[in-house]
């Protein structure tokens, strides 16, 4: 006698898991579609801070020109930290054809601010923003 879930129940929670998957990210899309404003509170900063000398990390999503290139090389990512002023860490693709990297030791939202600025200006780069919570209003 086998044990554990059959096939109709395991298709049932694989259902289950993308309608709540589902739920959770139309919302975002829809309000961002509409034109509604997205908040992100001072608290969702604070709660990024690393606890030592209250430096944070935070994360940023890039998504450049050229979808062939290989953002995770170490190379590149010198050369990104160089151009931004920080120390980048690549973390990750993401589903729009946009990386996510997290920008290691800065102190406030200014510092991170100039690195999305200073990201901005590489002509290989076609946006660069907080990777954020965000809020409805």
């Amino acid at each position: 006698m086998k044990k554990g879930i059959g096939e109709p129940q395991f298709v049932q929670l694989l259902v289950w898991l993308a309608l709540i998957c589902l739920c959770g990210i139309v919302p975002c899309a829809s309000c961002a579609a509409s034109g509604q404003q997205v908040h992100v509170t001072e608290q969702d900063m604070q709660s990024q801070q690393i606890a030592h000398g209250g430096m944070m990390t935070a994360h940023i999503i890039i998504k450049f020109r050229n979808p062939n290139i290989d953002p995770s090389l170490p190379e590149f990512v010198v050369v990104l930290s160089k151009d931004a002023h920080a120390t980048l860490t690549y973390l990750r693709p993401v589903s729009i054809g946009a990386y996510v990297f997290s920008v290691l030791n800065i102190s406030n939202d200014k510092e991170l601010q100039d690195v999305i600025r200073r990201l901005s200006k590489r002509q290989d780069i076609q946006y660069v923003e907080q990777d954020r919570i965000m809020h409805i209003q």
